[in-house]
């Protein structure tokens, strides 16, 4: 996404509150922590995998009833919001959940903090669900 910033020309009489594009290198990027990988819920060790471009994630993780692929982007330092497309292996019924990921201070674990989704499927709008994961 470009930036804009406004430009007031007074003494040559040019273009008042004309608008030129800044340089993209002048805009501060986030340092993204980088979590490509295999990665294990703590609780049943389902298994997730990510793999990073930049701040861009891409990732998938599936069980017996169910296949999830997901697409999230840090937003700085150690959190992303993510998307997660679900989808019921049984009936193909898909759906959207919403979800923060949060890279925590020991550096081999995450938070993935579910809640909500687009209340498709048997998964109701408020659904939500907070694991710890590390990884392999």
């Amino acid at each position: 996404m470009k930036n804009f910033l406004g430009l007031l020309i007074v003494s040559s009489g040019l273009l008042l509150g004309s608008f030129v594009p800044m340089q993209e290198s002048a805009i501060a990027q986030p340092a993204c922590p980088n979590i490509s990988g295999r990665w294990a819920r703590l609780f049943d060790d389902v298994i997730w995998n990510f793999s990073q471009s930049g701040c861009n994630l891409q990732g998938t993780f599936s069980n017996y009833a169910t296949s999830h692929t997901i697409s999230g982007v840090f937003y700085d330092d150690r959190t992303a919001d993510l998307i997660i497309n679900r989808t019921n292996l049984s009936t193909n019924c898909q759906t959207e959940m919403y979800a923060t990921l949060t890279r925590l201070s020991l550096t081999n674990r995450i938070r993935v903090n579910i809640y909500a989704t687009d209340g498709k499927c048997e998964l109701p709008a408020n659904y939500n669900e907070d694991y710890g994961y590390k990884s392999l």
